[in-house]
């Protein structure tokens, strides 16, 4: 897939696939990049024929590196930077807040931005060579977002872990601490993704989206506070 195109969304019956196709640079997401998933996906809440979302990225090195910080822009690095924080926080609202089953197809290592909205499925099925990894630390940045998905998923002392090492975690141990909900060969990924977004899409939408609602709500109310935290940090040039 060429540089422009690097989101592709496919209809598969009922199930919309919608995949990070920029393998050469570990799937990395730009601006525009996350302004188009996040139409996308806010498309695939409206369309009755789709009844559940998977999530993948291309290749099997990587699932998505998460936010580009590399690609050069027209903008001024400060508005670039604020630029590419609003399109991120708008992807993981929108993905928290998605009303129907979201898997995760995680086909490689998933970092920072790009772990965050991994784990924001339903059910998030990692391949054998995926990984977990959350090294903003190593970058000298916190992380609000990370840690509120992490603590909500697993609780404090996974999400400390995890974001205070800036470490890599292997799919085995993320199946044990609750991260992901199952670990496929790679040749299989796809498959065991399709087989539970029909089998979760074949629920009663309504009430599927309702119990979902009712769960995220301390996971949506902590995701804006971190934007808020995020946005403050930022003012007040503790972050860039």
């Amino acid at each position: 897939m060429s540089e422009a195109k690097p989101v592709v969304l496919e209809k598969r019956g009922e199930v919309a696939w919608l995949i990070i196709d920029r393998a050469d640079k570990a799937n990395a997401l730009t601006a525009a990049m996350m302004e188009e998933m996040t139409r996308h996906v806010t498309a695939a809440v409206a369309d009755e024929s789709s009844k559940a979302l998977v999530l993948s990225g291309a290749g099997t090195r990587a699932f998505s590196g998460g936010v580009d910080f590399r690609t050069v822009t027209n903008l001024p690095p400060a508005d670039a930077r604020k630029l590419r924080s609003q399109r991120f926080f708008e992807l993981l609202m929108a993905l928290a807040g998605f009303p129907k089953p979201m898997i995760s197809a995680m086909n490689g290592v998933a970092s920072g931005g790009g772990a965050m909205i991994a784990l924001l499925g339903d059910r998030v099925i990692a391949a054998e060579n995926a990984a977990i990894a959350l090294p903003e630390i190593d970058l000298g940045g916190p992380t609000m977002p990370g840690l509120a998905i992490l603590t909500f998923l697993a609780g404090a002392g996974v999400a400390s872990d995890l974001v205070q090492s800036g470490r890599r975690m292997p799919p085995t141990e993320a199946l044990s601490r609750g991260l992901i909900g199952e670990i496929a060969k790679a040749d299989a990924l796809e498959g065991r993704a399709e087989q539970a977004a029909l089998v979760l899409g074949s629920k009663p939408s309504k009430a599927f989206g309702l119990n979902k609602e009712w769960l995220r709500r301390p996971l949506i109310a902590a995701l804006h506070a971190a934007e808020e935290e995020h946005l403050r940090l930022r003012a007040s040039g503790a972050m860039h």
